[in-house]
């Protein structure tokens, strides 16, 4: 990290924060598209939310790393309809959200009917 970046990170930081997470926001559009394109497939959706590595066989991995198949910040909403997830499993990632962050995860109407959460 920089010596300016450290400076705003001790002096302010949240607002460093905001910066970070638009930025963050921003690197995200172009993956907002694999959303679509998973959306308009026929397969059935199963998400691993906080998987960093890529997804195996009918899995897609979405996280903040340029390794997993979505890169997607998990603060922000997954742009998925509603009911059009079958199955999500996540493991090791609501320790990394805030309180209210970890609930607009879990309130999310993307699982369809019958779909299971792990």
């Amino acid at each position: 990290m920089g010596r300016f970046r450290a400076i705003i990170r001790e002096k302010l930081p949240f607002t460093t924060e905001i910066y970070e997470f638009a930025i963050a926001k921003k690197g995200m559009f172009p993956f907002k598209k694999r959303f679509t394109a998973l959306s308009q497939s026929s397969n059935a959706i199963r998400l691993d939310l906080g998987g960093a590595d890529p997804g195996t066989g009918e899995w897609t991995s979405v996280d903040m790393t340029l390794q997993c198949d979505i890169n997607w910040d998990l603060r922000l909403p997954i742009p998925l309809p509603s009911g059009s997830v079958s199955k999500i499993y996540s493991s090791h990632l609501l320790e990394h959200l805030t309180y209210d962050q970890g609930q607009g995860l879990l309130r999310t109407r993307f699982l369809g009917r019958g779909g299971q959460r792990k």
